[in-house]
């Protein structure tokens, strides 16, 4: 703000002094009204610039008028006069435009020198900050300078003679060709994109380095400056990543695999093989902790880098100084030279390794501990160096022994499953044994008051009522028959036990006769029982079984409609198979029971069927029938008090002779 003041100060003091020259050289101004205005305007157009200038040509006009062109009028009186006047102010606009375009042009001058000199100030403070090399050359080869970051990478002093040398020669030759490349792009562009390459040490050591380059100038005039950075600790790093890398893969390798391994020995001997690969040892061993009758052993389970011959000569671990923290379950062991620690060679009758044993001089030991806190073994690891095993060779030997432990009790815990389920199986044996028994034993009794009830209905003059106790017995009778049958029929399918006699069968005949068995029963509760039979189908099969089939699907049918419902049954060949149809207007099926109808024993409703007595086998052995014909049952129901569709396709073998379409009712 000062100095814009200042500026257009300037333009009144300039004007000012013009008229005080102007009335001491030439009061009238009658020749010359403006000759020292001139003077005025442009001096104050140089020190201000446009906005200065312009008011100093207007206050010019105004003073130059007044005073001297039409002594007091602001305005000329002729029209000369006034000619002159805009004559004199084109004339100082012009001065006036040209200082303002002189001062711009001189400002950015002095700012673009300013920028340049900050420029290079900085420029030559990263250079000497020596945070990364910086090297300046010339495309023929000749280094003309480099900083000492440069110097300490290739193994120069700032008084050796690099400047004499060619860049050439401190890069690796292998890495020439891309450097090449870099110089093709500097002199294109002004600039190369960063790389990696390698320098060559004074002393023949290489650099990994990370540089980039540009021209010093545009367009390149052949000098250039490059950068260089340092990147040994990142190949470093990327290399121990590369090794962590591939040790995390192994150790999820060996965690898949062992997690997934049921036999022991072969568990063992992959965990001991990975730990000693990753650790480092020459040789690994596993021993197993037992405790026998009479005390406490060990066991070697399983080595590796070594045959197990070379070991067989030497004694097991016992349970001495040195050892008793792995087998204690107390903690992991390393020791760089195992030959130093206090408790080495303290026991007889060795005191120390046997003569002839594997050199062991690092050492490193890890219990294998389960998860109830038992301690199943330790895995042993040496080398006949000193102080191979690291703290990450310990944490690798330690999370592998972790996983050994999981590993091995879930092993154990397959083996004990396998006992269990042959238990299980023997127990399952034993009880359909006994049901076989038992239904025996039961059967032979009924037949017997079968018999006799069969005498006595032949005998002499009968009551009413003696006759309907007949019919009676007679009728509970075959009840507990028929379950005898089905307990029979369930053991047989349970043990494998139950076959078929593969014969052509006329299907008609069996169905035929359950249909007619099963009538009787319909009539009594008062279900119309409809019946409609192709007697050309043929089936290989078992007549009595495929009877079964057809009586126990209408038995089914006919137990679950209540009277006044109807049972249709039907029997016709579609696409290659014989099928049977049982479709009923009974209780139906519920949605979420349907995928259990031919399960033993399940009953959709346990309380509301006790009525109609059975145990739930029908339907099940009528499934495993099915299946031993080679066929296929399916049920169909819209729910509760829709009604049911058991449907049995059966492959047919060919045609006999016709018995005729038959359709049959009752009710």
């Amino acid at each position: 703000m000062a100095r814009r003041f200042a500026r257009y100060g300037v333009a009144l003091l300039t004007v000012a002094a013009a008229t005080v020259l102007m009335q001491g050289l030439d009061p009238t101004g009658s020749q010359t009204p403006f000759l020292l205005y001139f003077g005025a305007v442009a001096v104050t157009a140089w020190f201000g610039g446009l906005g200065p200038g312009l008011l100093a040509t207007a206050a010019s006009a105004v003073v130059a008028t007044y005073l001297f062109l039409s002594p007091g009028r602001l305005l000329p009186d002729s029209p000369d006069e006034l000619v002159r006047l805009v004559v004199f102010a084109l004339q100082c606009i012009l001065i006036s435009v040209l200082s303002e375009s002189m001062l711009r042009a001189e400002r950015r001058s002095s700012e673009a020198l300013a920028q340049r000199t900050r420029s290079e100030a900085r420029f030559r403070r990263v250079v000497e900050s020596n945070v990364i090399g910086m090297l300046f050359w010339r495309d023929t080869g000749e280094i003309t300078e480099a900083n000492g970051a440069f110097l300490a990478m290739v193994g120069y002093e700032h008084d050796a003679p690099i400047t004499k040398l060619d860049w050439r020669s401190v890069i690796v030759p292998d890495y020439l060709p891309r450097h090449g490349e870099a110089l093709d792009e500097i002199r294109a562009v002004g600039i190369c994109r960063p790389f990696e390459s390698e320098l060559l040490r004074r002393d023949g050591s290489r650099i990994p380095i990370l540089c980039g380059g540009a021209a010093l100038s545009r367009p390149h005039d052949g000098e250039g400056i490059t950068w260089v950075a340092d990147i040994t600790a990142q190949k470093r790093l990327e290399a121990e990543l590369r090794d962590s890398a591939a040790v995390i893969d192994t150790v999820n390798r060996v965690g898949r695999r062992i997690s997934a391994e049921l036999d022991l020995e072969r568990l063992v001997q992959e965990v001991t093989d990975a730990a000693t690969a990753l650790s480092g040892a020459q040789f690994g061993a596993f021993f197993y902790n037992r405790v026998d009758a009479e005390g406490e052993t060990y066991m070697l389970y399983t080595i590796s880098g070594v045959s197990r011959e070379a070991f067989a000569k030497f004694p097991m671990p016992r349970n001495t100084a040195l050892f008793a923290a792995t087998f204690s379950g107390a903690g992991v062991l390393r020791l760089d030279d195992v030959t130093k620690d206090t408790r080495y060679g303290k026991n007889a009758p060795h005191h120390g390794m046997p003569a002839g044993h594997l050199p062991v001089v690092s050492y490193l030991a890890a219990p294998v501990v389960s998860r109830s806190g038992e301690v199943l073994g330790g895995l042993f690891f040496g080398h006949p160096e000193a102080g191979v095993f690291k703290e990450r060779h310990e944490r690798l030997v330690v999370g592998l022994a972790a996983q050994a432990a999981v590993a091995i009790d879930n092993a154990r815990l397959f083996q004990a499953a396998e006992r269990a389920r042959a238990e299980a199986v023997g127990a399952s044996r034993a009880k359909d044994e006994f049901l076989s028994v038992v239904s025996h034993e039961l059967r032979t009794p009924l037949s017997s008051m079968l018999n006799w009830l069969k005498v006595l209905q032949r005998g002499g003059a009968r009551t009413e009522r003696f006759d309907r106790a007949l019919a009676s017995m007679e009728r509970s009778t075959r009840i507990q028959a028929k379950l005898i049958d089905d307990l029979l029929d369930v053991s047989r399918i349970v043990s494998g036990r139950m076959q078929i006699d593969h014969r052509p069968v006329n299907l008609s005949a069996p169905v035929r006769a359950a249909f007619d068995t099963m009538a009787p029963t319909a009539e009594a509760k008062g279900v119309r029982l409809e019946a409609e039979i192709d007697g050309t189908l043929t089936v290989a099969g078992d007549a009595d079984r495929l009877q079964q089939i057809a009586w126990n699907l209408l038995s089914n049918a006919v137990k679950f409609t209540p009277a006044g419902g109807v049972v249709r049954l039907s029997l016709a060949p579609l696409n290659g198979n014989a099928e049977l149809v049982v479709r009923d207007t009974g209780r139906g099926i519920a949605a979420d029971f349907l995928p259990h109808i031919f399960e033993r024993f399940r009953q959709a409703d346990a309380a509301a069927t006790r009525a109609q007595s059975g145990l739930g086998l029908g339907l099940a052995i009528v499934r495993h029938l099915v299946d031993l014909h080679g066929g296929t049952v399916a049920v169909e129901s819209a729910g509760e008090g829709q009604g049911a569709t058991f449907r049995v396709d059966l492959p047919l073998m060919g045609e006999v002779p016709a018995t005729g379409q038959h359709r049959d009712e009752v009710s």
